[in-house]
């Protein structure tokens, strides 16, 4: 075997051996998403450990479930595209392998650089974003139960209260957010502001807030930057790492095409 024909059968098998993880992949994602529509109570029971149930209502989980599958669907059948282009040193099939993967990385790589460049752009506006959604939404149990929901989780996760910070809840609209208590008193704060398992020293933390030790006087802003901050370089590694593995995958498929070309026409 000439060493052309060695670099050919080893590049065939690099290039089935790297779309199995990508194929796996797409499996359990198409077989997740299946079993969310199938079921959502089991997969419910199976996860409660690690996933909020108070923010994921059925409108949500059958969203994120449709998308799984679509996702999982095209990974899976990218994968196979791969694998089958390889094995039968098929040109053409491993031609329409590669092209979505190539446009998969231009998208990918763009999405990050436009996220760099226009920083200063898009973060001004998620902050009106949600202090607007804050303002109109919070406590509307027609409109914004989800919002609701999924703001309370994150005080809670993050130890945070209001956007800005726990004055927000002073420019609420009362006709959304209700202030009264049975007690007779108006509450200042949710109760997702105060840390506490004792019933009693919650309402009393959420009528005098600045007089309570285990008060979350920490914006949520603030704290959800402190936490992307934190975890910025472990996002940053793994999208990277996704891509450069998409690039070895996109120029060994490519050498594989041109390996194929020289051998049927014997230009080498």
């Amino acid at each position: 075997m000439s060493c052309t024909e060695s670099a050919r059968v080893c590049l065939k098998f690099t290039v089935i051996f790297m779309n199995i993880p990508v194929a796996m992949a797409g499996i359990i994602s198409l077989c997740v998403g299946i079993w969310v529509l199938a079921s959502d109570d089991s997969f419910f029971d199976l996860t409660a450990d690690v996933l909020d149930l108070e923010v994921l209502d059925q409108d949500v989980l059958q969203r994120a479930a449709i998308i799984m599958v679509s996702a999982g669907a095209a990974i899976l059948v990218l994968a196979t595209l791969g694998v089958i282009g390889a094995l039968s040193m098929n040109s053409c099939v491993l031609v329409f392998y590669v092209i979505p993967l190539i446009v998969l990385l231009t998208l990918e790589a763009a999405v990050i650089v436009l996220t760099v460049v226009f920083k200063s752009e898009w973060e001004p506006r998620v902050d009106q974003f949600v202090k607007g959604q804050l303002v109109a939404h919070y406590g509307d149990s027609v409109h914004g139960d989800s919002f609701t929901r999924s703001f309370d989780v994150l005080q809670r996760k993050l130890g945070c209260c209001g956007w800005e910070s726990s004055q927000d809840y002073q420019k609420l609209d009362n006709g959304h957010w209700n202030t009264s208590m049975d007690s007779g008193q108006r509450r200042q704060v949710p109760d997702s502001c105060c840390v506490s398992e004792n019933v009693t020293w919650t309402q009393e933390c959420v009528v005098s807030p600045y007089n309570s030790t285990g008060f979350s006087s920490k914006g949520c802003r603030e704290a959800v930057t402190t936490e992307f901050q934190h975890y910025q370089w472990t996002v940053l590694g793994v999208t990277v790492s996704v891509i450069v593995f998409q690039f070895i995958l996109v120029i060994l498929t490519l050498a594989l095409v041109v390996h194929n070309v020289n051998h049927k026409y014997n230009l080498s």
